[in-house]
This record gives C-alpha cells, sequence and structure tokens, in this order.
C-alpha cells in the first residue's frame, strides 16, 4: 500500500507561505486517511480468527502506524531522490518483508535486523495478539520508526523552506 500510494504521490515542492508541520498534514491527512480505511478493513477479518476486541484495537492501532511508517518512508526518499527514491523505498520495503520471515532468525544480524525493522516489529506484534506472546517491544519499535520518518519529512520541508528564504534574503 504505500508503495501504491507512493507511486501515486506526486512529487511537491515546499510551500513557502505554510509551516512545514502544516503542509506534512496537507498532504498526510489524504494518504493517512485512506490507509487507515485499508487498514480497519483488513483487521475486520481478525473477528473471524475469535480474537477480543481489545486485541483488534491493538492490531489496528499496530497496523495503522506501521503503515503510515511505511508511507513517510516511501514519501520521504521519493520527495528527496524522486523516482529513483521511490524505487529505492521499494526495495527497502521488499528487504523489509524478507526479514519479516522468522526463518532467518539464525544467527545475532539476521535477529538484530528482525528486532530493528517496523514490519518485522508489526509481525513479531501481531504474533504476540494472536497467540497471546509479548508485544510491547513491537509496539515501541513501530512508534520510534513513525515518529523518526515524521520528523525526517518535515524536517526535509523545513530546510526546503530555509533554502528558499535564504535565496530570498541574498537577492
Amino acid at each position: 500500500m504505500a508503495a501504491l500510494i507512493g507511486l501515486l504521490l506526486p512529487n511537491m515542492e515546499a510551500n513557502q507561505d505554510i509551516l512545514a508541520l502544516e503542509q506534512w498534514w496537507r498532504i498526510f491527512r489524504i494518504t493517512g486517511v485512506l490507509s487507515t480505511v485499508a487498514v480497519i478493513l483488513m483487521s475486520s477479518t481478525a473477528v473471524i480468527w475469535h480474537i477480543s476486541v481489545g486485541n483488534i484495537i491493538i492490531i489496528i492501532g499496530a497496523s495503522l502506524l506501521t503503515s503510515w511508517a511505511m508511507i513517510a518512508l516511501v514519501w520521504f526518499l521519493k520527495q528527496c531522490l524522486g523516482l529513483v527514491g521511490w524505487w529505492a523505498s521499494v526495495l527497502l520495503l521488499v528487504i523489509q518483508i524478507i526479514f519479516a520471515q522468522p526463518i532467518l532468525a539464525a544467527n545475532s544480524v539476521t535477529t538484530l535486523m528482525r528486532q530493528l525493522l517496523p514490519l518485522s516489529a508489526l509481525h513479531d506484534t501481531l504474533q504476540g495478539v494472536i497467540f497471546a506472546g509479548d508485544i510491547q517491544q513491537g509496539i515501541v519499535t513501530i512508534v520510534i520508526w513513525f515518529m523518526a520518518l515524521t520528523i525526517f519529512v518535515v524536517g526535509y520541508y523545513r530546510v526546503k523552506q530555509r533554502r528558499y528564504f535564504k535565496a530570498a534574503i541574498e537577492q
């Protein structure tokens, strides 16, 4: 879903009249609403699995934050690098999907990668919710990735605005 949104999202120039966080919000609210609807529709099948309502809310929340983090990753790379950034983000998403497989937990490097990547954290969180395991580490990893990538996107817009203002002052 993040790759498709990144493909459809055009590169946007930094608007000089509004705050960087407000510019992020103007674009993110569209992708955020679309991903919220998609995550709710995907998570609605959890009722079939006879999962409690509290756990369904955890599934929706973790899936939504991971979706938003992946959208922010795709968006940041596409804004910085253009179409090359979109391809790089798709490659990163594929690598994360590969590392999310529990079979790869054979050595310490792949185990560390599994613990740090957001899609692996989502996989571990969903398994923890469904099979009554530990979910705190996965949720914390997802929240950290979401916050960090959002800060990167807002920072990107802020840097672009500063360059514009600096160029305007020098003229």
